[in-house]
């Protein structure tokens, strides 16, 4: 005998992606809008600042392409996958054409050109980075205040390993009286709430969700108001995405590159490890010292991560007289033996790039 919860589930209601989002959490445990063709007079919402975030994530009518739902059904967001760190710039982003929609992709042949090129002056990280990563698209009403509610639905893009891992571990591990999973339904969904962590060297993600209970939408009203979120990510030729990266890597950057690395290592060759380590805590880099067992890798890895702030962060404009960058040789000995004292003797290596120290 089929019960009652039984049928629920098997009834596709309009606006109800509870199903799909299951089938999406189960399926993928696992910048910009350049990517996005969005609608004239339609907002991008973005997370500003570090407070608690309030948002109704709304499920639409899936158009083709989604790979976690079928098309006809309802679900609550589009994945897709970008290349970022592009372009002469180096702040481009493309979609990946290949792991996106299957054709050929000209910014995935440019990572695998680099990665065999033995004359690349970039690490391996840097080159990691401009690998494909995983976004995801949403439909969201900011009910955080009367103002926010009445610019209506938003489009959100965010990086899944920032947010949609835990939303889809949260709808994983739910007991049955949780129903996390109807959380984008228009009628019985919830709100959601977003604690946020904010870190200097990967940016702002969101570390904690609670649902709350909400009100009901109107499915009449919300069915013209949500946007078929399959039809925004934008699919460029493979003759256009070239065009659009051209210059990632020229002759110049290679130069600055390499030039920004040597004049950090000229310093870190000379740290010890628990130097290195202090350093690495106080600057929030992205290495962790336990991944090296050799002394000289993990200063090259530190290296690295300078050499890409001090790229970032260094007004094109801006000009430093010889022995005022930071790292230049005669600056302060860094062999200090009070590990208190490292972040000051090491406060001159980073003072033109900004970074704190």
């Amino acid at each position: 005998m089929t019960t009652r919860r039984r049928r629920k589930q098997g009834r596709a209601r309009p606006g109800s992606a509870a199903a799909n989002a299951r089938k999406r959490a189960r399926e993928f445990r696992a910048f910009d809008v350049s990517t996005l063709n969005i609608p004239q007079g339609v907002n991008f919402w973005y997370i500003d600042d570090a407070k608690p975030k309030r948002i109704d994530i709304l499920a639409y009518k899936v158009g083709k392409g989604n790979p976690a739902a079928d098309e006809g059904t309802y679900h609550y967001e589009r994945t897709y996958w970008a290349h970022g760190s592009l372009g002469s710039d180096g702040k481009t982003m493309v979609v990946c054409l290949k792991k996106t929609f299957g054709k050929k992709c000209a910014a995935c042949e440019l990572v695998e050109q680099l990665k065999t090129d033995p004359d690349c002056s970039l690490s391996a990280d840097e080159i990691k980075r401009l690998e494909p990563k995983i976004r995801q698209v949403f439909n969201i009403i900011d009910v955080a205040s009367p103002a926010s509610r009445r610019k209506g639905v938003q489009i959100w893009d965010f990086s899944f390993h920032k947010f949609g891992r835990k939303l889809d571990g949260m709808i994983n591990d739910e007991d049955e009286d949780d129903e996390y999973h109807t959380f984008a339904d228009w009628i019985g969904g919830k709100t959601l709430k977003l604690g946020i962590e904010d870190n200097k060297t990967y940016g702002k993600s969101v570390d904690r969700i609670e649902f709350k209970p909400r009100k009901n939408y109107n499915p009449k009203i919300m069915v013209k108001k949500v946007l078929c979120l399959d039809d925004l990510i934008k699919e460029v030729s493979y003759e256009e995405q070239k065009k659009l990266i051209q210059g990632t890597i020229s002759e110049d950057q290679d130069e600055e590159l390499t030039a920004e690395r040597n004049k950090a290592m000229k310093k870190i060759r000379k740290m010890t490890k628990v130097q290195l380590k202090k350093f690495i805590k106080v600057n929030e880099l992205g290495v962790d010292v336990d991944d090296f067992d050799d002394l000289e890798d993990l200063r090259e890895a530190v290296a690295d991560e300078v050499a890409e702030a001090a790229m970032a962060d260094e007004p094109e404009d801006q000009e430093f007289d010889e022995g005022d960058d930071g790292f230049d040789e005669g600056e302060a000995d860094l062999e200090v033996d009070d590990e208190d004292e490292v972040c000051e003797a090491l406060g001159d290596v980073l003072r033109a790039q900004d970074v704190a120290y």
